[in-house]
């Protein structure tokens, strides 16, 4: 029996909270039971190389602010396709989206679960889009 394919997507790997949550959760599984996958929206990132030293291995889209999503999408749906999980696990606002949109590009869609790991004190403080993929995200929720 083959373990169970999760790819996770996140915003980013930057020294915050869900980063680290998601590192300490993927170093704590047992690989023959789960394999692991990471998709980071953005690059460049200091965690990126405790998520290799780990074994975990980590895909960058590179998507910058202003740039067309779409191409990285396409990227993203290759992605899937070659790997096929099981599983995908959204983190945060952007990659709950990500993970959400990729996955209906297939017949039977793979099961999407959402993961956000922060208190929503005052939407108007955060940047229009994150307001956006907050807004998004409660509609597509």
């Amino acid at each position: 029996m083959r373990a169970i394919r999760v790819l996770h997507c996140i915003t980013d790997l930057s020294p915050d909270g869900a980063q680290r949550t998601l590192l300490r959760l993927l170093s704590g599984l047992d690989p023959g039971t789960f394999e692991s996958r990471v998709v980071c929206l953005k690059g460049g990132d200091s965690l990126e190389p405790l998520f290799r030293r780990s074994g975990i291995p980590v895909l960058q889209l590179d998507v910058e602010r202003g740039v067309s999503m779409i191409p990285r999408l396409m990227t993203l749906r290759s992605i899937f396709r070659r790997w096929q999980p099981d599983l995908v696990q959204g983190w945060m606002y952007h990659g709950n989206i990500a993970a959400l949109i990729t996955s209906r590009f297939f017949r039977s869609p793979v099961p999407v679960l959402w993961n956000i790991r922060r208190c929503l004190y005052d939407i108007t403080k955060d940047r229009l889009g994150t307001q956006c993929a907050i807004r998004l995200g409660a509609q597509l929720s």
